[in-house]
């Protein structure tokens, strides 16, 4: 990648691929570590870590290959993308269902940002059966289509990412690959910012709060975001 001939592009982020399966197993992406480090340097967030999920795999198996690539490169989105059609079964839909529900318990959010699920109309409504979860989340829908808007599926209202082409210029927008998937997001430059910036930021909970106010008003590093969130 060229981090630079990506900014000069417009790239205002990059959703990364953290880890994938194959019928045989699942693994992290081999580049991931190094392209998170070379665009976080250039200041272009990576605004969330994607892992293409095989249905003949055991879940957790693939969600333990995702959450550490989160644990290490400190990114607290998660997406599951669904589009894989080999293997597909009657358990495919829970199985994915079980996938996000171990994402928000070991990596919590605060609304209204989610995870995300990526997929498209056909999948999700003709290959999982359009499971009502899906509402608890982020859509990142796949519609590659010159239409002013995508088709929405059920039991989303809106979608928060359209991949609306696959056939971006690659090499155009800073990759070695002729051809690049693209993506809009549903708001404007501001909400942009607090979402890309919420891929990151430390998630503040009930627990934590009371813990920090129950340390001592004078600075030390172990308490110290802690004290700020709370005098925030």
């Amino acid at each position: 990648i060229e981090p630079g001939q990506m900014r000069a592009a417009g790239v205002d982020g990059v959703v990364l691929r953290g880890s994938y399966a194959t019928a045989t197993g699942s693994r992290r992406d081999e580049r991931v570590m190094e392209y998170a480090a070379q665009l976080t340097a250039a200041g272009i967030p990576v605004v969330g870590l994607y892992h293409y999920h095989h249905p003949a795999r055991p879940w957790r198996e693939q969600w333990e290959t995702l959450a550490a690539v989160m644990r290490e490169t400190g990114i607290r989105r998660g997406a599951l993308d669904l589009e894989e059609k080999t293997g597909v079964t009657s358990q495919t839909a829970a199985d994915a269902r079980a996938f996000m529900a171990a994402l928000d318990e070991a990596f919590p959010r605060s609304a209204p940002f989610h995870h995300v699920v990526y997929t498209s109309l056909g999948y999700w409504r003709d290959v999982l059966g359009r499971p009502a979860w899906g509402a608890s989340y982020e859509l990142w829908l796949a519609a590659w289509t010159a239409a002013a808007a995508p088709i929405v599926p059920s039991p989303w209202k809106t979608w928060t990412l359209w991949q609306y082409t696959s056939d971006g210029d690659g090499r155009g927008h800073g990759v070695s690959s002729a051809r690049l998937d693209m993506n809009r997001f549903g708001g404007d430059r501001a909400a942009f910012g607090r979402w890309a910036a919420a891929g990151f930021a430390p998630e503040v909970t009930v627990e934590s709060r009371l813990w920090a106010a129950a340390q001592p008003v004078e600075w030390n590093p172990g308490v110290a975001l802690h004290a700020a969130i709370v005098r925030d």
